[in-house]
């Protein structure tokens, strides 16, 4: 451990302003996502549930995190423990400290909000019972290992001060186990969707549209899996340095997690720049010409109105603003009650 001044070579410099811009480019992607997941549940019927506030939560806890990597990376994130002051190791282990516990809270938050988002789209009693176990899970699993990495070390304080008499768990293993469950959930929240969506009565472009939407997801579970690549290659003697890759995607995977969760919620917004383009009367012909008998007219022109689907006895509760229901070929009778204020009930 070095306790002269180091000066960063140009090097230095450049990897630091690698993981700035990645870490930046992300926040500001996330932040854009859920300002337009709020605009458009805004412009739906759908208005905004519990599943959006905890996206605006997930995106809150997402800048704690920029701000933990900004402190890692000011005291010398990426650079070998030997060049770095034991003042500049302290800080890094602190905050590596937090980024755990803030990184496995966001996730869960996020992954919690994707399957209250399910529950509003997907009616069927079967499906929402499984969201309900998953998401349990997944709290089951974020107050574990929060509780792990609080005590991962006793004293609590000497997994930032190793001068300290007591003893820490590997570190290595923590982050290990962590991060395994983490991708099969997240495998299993992306595969959910899967069946219900190919069994809707719309044309396969729109079928095929929808699956793509929900499998930008899988760009989350390959920066999972990339994280856990560099996790395996931890060195705890050199924690400065081997560590920047793994905070790095994790700031990554919790970002396009979020932006993933925001972007089946957009459909609002897409319906309105088709007009602002010039297709608003294409927009506008369709919707008019599937509209269902009780709905008001307002309520087609933002987005399609919501259809029936063949046994699928529930789905009359379907929220429309994220799946385009507008074409399902009627199956069975089933009465609509007008009202004054139309809501959907989720």
């Amino acid at each position: 451990m070095g306790s002269a001044v180091s000066y960063p070579t140009h090097a230095d410099v450049v990897m630091k302003n690698q993981v700035l811009a990645i870490d930046l480019t992300f926040t500001i992607l996330a932040v854009i996502s859920v300002v337009f997941r709020f605009w458009a549940r805004l412009k739906s019927a759908a208005g905004i549930g519990l599943d959006d506030w905890l996206s605006l939560g997930g995106l809150l806890i997402l800048f704690i995190n920029l701000a933990l990597n900004l402190i890692m990376v000011v005291n010398g994130l990426g650079l070998q423990a030997s060049e770095l002051t034991a003042g500049n190791l302290t800080w890094i282990a602190k905050a590596i400290f937090g980024d755990e516990i803030v990184y496995i809270v966001n996730l869960a938050l996020i992954k919690i909000s994707i399957l209250l988002m399910y529950c509003r789209v997907f009616a069927l009693r079967r499906f929402r019972v499984g969201a309900w176990i998953i998401g349990i899970i997944t709290c089951c699993w974020t107050l574990i290992f929060v509780f792990l990495i609080l005590f991962q070390c006793h004293p609590i304080a000497k997994a930032w001060d190793p001068l300290l008499s007591g003893h820490c768990w590997n570190m290595r293993g923590t982050f290990i186990g962590n991060a395994v469950p983490n991708i099969v959930t997240d495998v299993v929240i992306l595969v959910m969707p899967i069946y219900n969506i190919w069994k809707l009565h719309i044309r396969m472009v729109q079928r095929i549209s929808l699956l793509g939407i929900f499998f930008l997801g899988c760009f989350v579970i390959v920066a999972s899996i990339y994280r856990l690549v560099q996790v395996l290659q931890l060195d705890q003697n050199n924690l400065s340095y081997t560590l920047k890759n793994p905070t790095t995607w994790s700031h990554v995977e919790v970002s396009t997690a979020l932006i993933s969760a925001c972007l089946p919620t957009m459909r609002p917004l897409l319906t309105s720049f088709m007009r602002v383009i010039g297709m608003g009367s294409q927009v506008g012909t369709s919707h008019s010409a599937s509209r269902t008998p009780g709905i008001p007219a307002t309520y087609s022109g933002t987005f399609p109105a919501p259809s029936k689907f063949k046994a699928w006895p529930e789905a009359k509760n379907i929220s429309n603003d994220e799946i385009p229901l507008n074409s399902i070929k009627v199956e069975t009778d089933m009465q609509v009650v007008e009202s004054g204020n139309w809501h959907h009930g989720v």
